[in-house]
């Protein structure tokens, strides 16, 4: 039986007006956080979610349906960006989780894990104490890894996995899928045929080569692991101390102003019904909005840009003008090749969809049920000649220390993304391989580009930035928040962005041409964009102008001091302003290599035991 505040969690009926914790924001982060908070008893915590609550639904649970949610304004908030100048004026689509789980409802279930270089950075940005060693503990404490079978394990190349390494009680379930196809036997055979064979686990941070990864679904029901599912599940919600509401606004969050300084005491917000109410906090106010929304709900709070908050009518409570700044993302480019392997891209074929559809409900396999997830991160300078090597250092050097303008913040991160892209074993970037063709030309949405609108298969490698140099910003377009933010990722704005970007594209067209991946490429077959000839730089280059989201937002309520462009410090504290914290992935002083879900996850963790020991402090 389901517990009755999962039954009706849109009702505000018997509604507390105060706890200890509100936690706003009922996503990845919020869920990970409200879930360890709530184990004390004695601790009464709110979260509050603007989406429904789609559990169950198979657009969340069916790992074979990831991605039909997204663009779907009933499960995603389908934010757009402006027109990108380096994109040829395109706008871009960017699903966010709406609904209870937030984006790890929506997003594909690739687990993927950062280097330790770029963890380390986050210390180098004056967080101390901050380094992957010490996050280490958090991302195995999030997830329980399922050994694969010997069979899956050998035909996927898996000996570099360490099971030992991996989480072993965590909520998130995470397994390798049985049902793979020749593509993915055939990426890391092709890489280990380069010389470029996995040979570390991941989760340590020296993972490099081509590699199979995991994917954060359970292998007994074979449905997707998400935070809602998991952080969230019937036990949890049992709790007498945790309250989760659905369908819930935030509108503002209420901060007084006395002898103490600034201190956040509550939220506004309206409910399903459109009645607005106010909820108060004894303790801490905390935002796990997403690195788009979190931002905003400061602003919207009188926290941000003076400037911003005058023009929306909105009363200046602090002025810090890096509020949704510093926006990362994993910019990327595809290339799709014909292949005459039956793969995910058969799915086109409603009697193909009928029979899969029926697998899955008979006896949890086949396609619906999950694939296999591919990548590969290989050193720069196992990849470029010793000239375009030289050149790029030189690159590096004098457009790092001559471009102008530069703050302060742009300047040490710059510095730092340099030091991370001259370690001997750094990875500019990364490689993946999906079972389906992209087709950028059919619209600025992920699911418009998706579309199996060629009829012949494809298979498609993305090729995307480990270390972004372009920084870009959200900011709110209106004091209604229900209005969304003006989004600019400012994609490709750095010229090295562009460079690096496109030196690694020619690497395509080693890899299609090495055995055994090259068997699977037909021959004289077409490829998306067509004719696309990447032995050239001068194509490669252009080429750029057709990149696409990684949808891996980040940094807009930066980790760091404020005097280097930060928004909280290293406890995730808002500067100068009491009870009030943000936690998701918004905090990331600078994106880590590689998908984001399992540090987002770890920081929220993390985040849990911070708070939970300084709540045993007396308070100022």
């Amino acid at each position: 039986m389901i517990p009755p505040n999962l039954e009706d969690s849109s009702s505000t009926t018997d509604l507390s007006s105060l706890y200890d914790v509100v936690i706003v924001g009922g996503g990845t982060a919020g869920l990970a956080v409200a879930s360890r908070l709530s184990e004390d008893p004695k601790l009464q915590v709110l979260v509050l979610e603007a989406g429904k609550n789609h559990s169950g639904h198979p657009y969340i649970t069916v790992p074979g349906l990831a991605g039909k949610a997204r663009d779907d304004p009933d499960f995603d908030w389908c934010f757009k960006s402006t027109p990108q100048a380096a994109l040829g004026g395109r706008s871009c689509g960017h699903p966010r989780g709406k609904g209870l789980g937030g984006s790890s409802t929506i997003h594909q279930n690739m687990i993927a894990f950062p280097s330790k270089s770029s963890i380390d950075a986050w210390g180098k940005l004056c967080n101390s104490g901050l380094d992957h060693k010490s996050m280490l503990p958090y991302y195995k404490k999030f997830h329980t890894f399922n050994a694969p079978p010997k069979e899956i394990k050998d035909s996927l190349g898996l000996q570099y996995i360490d099971e030992k390494a991996q989480g072993s009680s965590g909520p998130i379930q995470v397994s390798f899928c049985c049902e793979h196809n020749q593509l993915e036997q055939a990426w890391k055979a092709t890489f280990n045929s380069l010389g470029l064979e996995a040979t570390n686990d991941p989760i340590t941070g020296e993972g490099g080569g081509g590699q199979n990864n995991a994917g954060s679904v359970d292998p007994k029901t074979a449905t997707r692991s998400h935070a809602a599912a998991t952080y969230y599940n019937a036990n949890v919600a049992k709790r007498a101390n945790l309250r989760v509401v659905t369908e819930a606004l935030v509108g503002r969050i209420i901060i007084s102003d006395n002898e103490t300084g600034l201190r956040a005491t509550g939220v506004c917000f309206i409910d399903e019904t459109q009645q607005e109410s106010q909820v108060f906090a004894r303790k801490e106010v905390i935002l796990a909005a997403g690195a788009l929304q979190s931002p905003q709900l400061l602003e919207l709070s009188g926290i941000g840009s003076a400037d911003i908050l005058r023009h929306h009518g909105i009363d200046v409570i602090l002025d810090q003008p890096f509020v949704g700044e510093n926006l990362q993302d994993h910019v990327m480019a595809a290339v799709s090749f014909e292949t005459e392997v039956e793969i995910f891209d058969t799915l086109r074929d409603n009697r193909v969809v009928s029979a899969a559809k029926a697998q899955y409900e008979n006896d949890k396999t086949g396609p619906f049920a999950g694939r296999t997830y591919s990548s590969a991160y290989v050193p720069w300078s196992d990849l470029l000649d010793k000239a375009c090597q030289t050149e790029l250092m030189k690159m590096m050097q004098d457009v790092i220390d001559e471009n102008v303008p530069q703050s302060p913040v742009q300047r040490k991160q710059f510095q730092v993304i340099r030091s991370l892209l001259q370690e001997d074993q750094a990875s500019a970037v990364q490689y993946s391989l999906i079972p389906a063709q992209i087709n950028v030309a059919e619209g600025p949405n992920i699911s418009q580009m998706l579309k199996p609108v060629q009829s012949e298969n494809y298979f498609t490698i993305l090729t995307s930035l480990s270390h972004p140099f372009s920084r870009g910003s959200v900011h709110i377009n209106s004091s209604d928040p229900s209005v969304k933010p003006t989004l600019d990722p400012n994609y490709l704005s750095h010229p090295l962005d562009k460079e690096i970007l496109a030196l690694h594209l020619p690497f395509l067209e080693i890899l299609v041409e090495t055995e055994p991946l090259a068997f699977l490429v037909k021959g004289g077959g077409r490829r998306i964009p067509a004719d696309i000839d990447l032995h050239k730089l001068a194509a490669a280059r252009q080429h750029t102008e057709l990149s696409i989201p990684h949808y891996h937002l980040s940094g807009t309520c930066a980790m760091m001091p404020k005097g280097l462009g930060g928004v909280v410090d290293e406890r995730l504290r808002v500067h100068e302003v009491g009870n009030l914290r943000v936690v998701d992935s918004s905090i990331f002083p600078i994106i880590p290599r590689g998908n984001i879900q399992s540090t987002v996850y770890a920081v929220a963790e993390r985040a849990a035991d911070i708070i939970k020991e300084d709540l045993q402090q007396p308070r100022q």
